[in-house]
């Protein structure tokens, strides 16, 4: 089989963590060994955008009542503004969303109780927000008003709808969960610009309120202390079983090398590389082997639901197999292929 898949590799080998043993076994016994694909968790990226911060998007407005919402779309005069950089830049810094809901509350008598907001891109890469407004009062009596939303909105054009029923709503946020972007034939506006796939300023793709309230206060602090949990006793785990690279040390490095990445090379990495795990679980990681995970499964293992790819090796080419992956050598797709046949 030929390393030379057709798959473009954009990703550089990273600083990997080994196993403390590393004799030959006398038990030389199958192991396994299970890959996948690793990510790059971006909110911008096709795959994990949906799956991030789409699916936190969603579940945050998904269950208001579709009566007292109002969607109000907030766009730029190209205009104003020297570029696109400089026009996101502006927006983001002095807060020209928070500040516009801020001062309609507080000017014109506006009650809101929850509001939300995503980005898109028009086709000449200026952005757009699709603003969602919770309010205190239904139907029409909820209505703001364009002229209320310009007197504090600078930057460009505001429109104001409202839901028309339950149905309305649902196909709202369906299409959007299911397609990341609003308008149909239009997912370029799910896109990032060439301009800002070449910066490295990241534009966040969601926000709104935040602070949650009553019971979805309480729900949202269960959710961060399990993960705070989990994230905690994974990290003791690898100090117990991994050695090498210092866990400080190789997460340092892990920022070091995504901070001098533009965000399209970031975009543009995720499933270039394969993340090996010990055996089923995702306790004992062995580190991030510079081959496509499209590639990986094409040796001769099998996909497991909830787990990955899995093949099996033994043990004293397990132990070589990790010195590489731990090496300047790094292990390649015909040392997988040698040790699995």
């Amino acid at each position: 089989m030929s390393k030379n898949t057709g798959v473009k590799r954009t990703a550089k080998p990273s600083p990997n963590l080994v196993l403390k043993s590393k004799v030959r076994s006398q038990n030389n016994k199958k192991k396994k060994i299970k890959g996948i694909k690793c990510v790059c968790r971006k909110s911008w990226c096709p795959q994990c955008g949906k799956k991030t911060t789409v699916s936190r998007f969603i579940n945050r407005i998904k269950d208001w009542k579709w009566e007292y919402v109002r969607q109000v779309i907030l766009t730029v005069d190209s205009k104003l503004y020297d570029d696109q950089e400089k026009c996101i830049k502006t927006i983001n810094a002095k807060k020209h969303i928070a500040n516009a809901i801020r001062n309609l509350e507080r000017t014109k008598g506006v009650k809101i109780i929850d509001w939300q907001w995503t980005l898109e891109w028009h086709g000449n890469g200026y952005p757009h927000w699709h603003l969602f407004l919770l309010m205190e009062k239904k139907g029409k009596t909820g209505m703001i008003g364009g002229d209320n939303i310009r007197q504090y909105w600078k930057s460009g054009r505001i429109i104001e709808s409202y839901i028309r029923n339950s149905d309305h709503w649902d196909k709202i946020t369906g299409y959007f969960e299911t397609h990341g972007y609003f308008s149909k034939k239009k997912a370029y506006q799910s896109i990032l610009p060439l301009w800002a796939k070449e910066n490295k300023y990241v534009i966040r793709r969601t926000g709104g309120k935040p602070n949650l309230q009553g019971k979805n206060k309480y729900k949202h602090k269960e959710r961060y202390l399990e993960k705070e949990e989990l994230r905690i006793n994974r990290q003791e785990e690898l100090n117990e079983i991994l050695t090498g690279i210092e866990l400080g040390k190789w997460f340092e490095q892990q920022g070091e090398i995504l901070a001098g990445k533009t965000e399209g090379e970031k975009l543009d990495a995720c499933g270039c590389e394969t993340d090996i795990y010990l055996g089923l679980g995702f306790k004992n990681y062995l580190g991030r082997i510079d081959i496509p995970y499209k590639e990986f499964r094409l040796l001769n293992g099998n996909f497991q639901e909830g787990e990955g790819y899995v093949v099996e090796v033994d043990t004293n080419t397990l132990n070589d197999l990790i010195m590489k992956i731990q090496g300047n050598q790094g292990a390649n797709l015909n040392d997988f292929i040698m040790a699995i046949n």
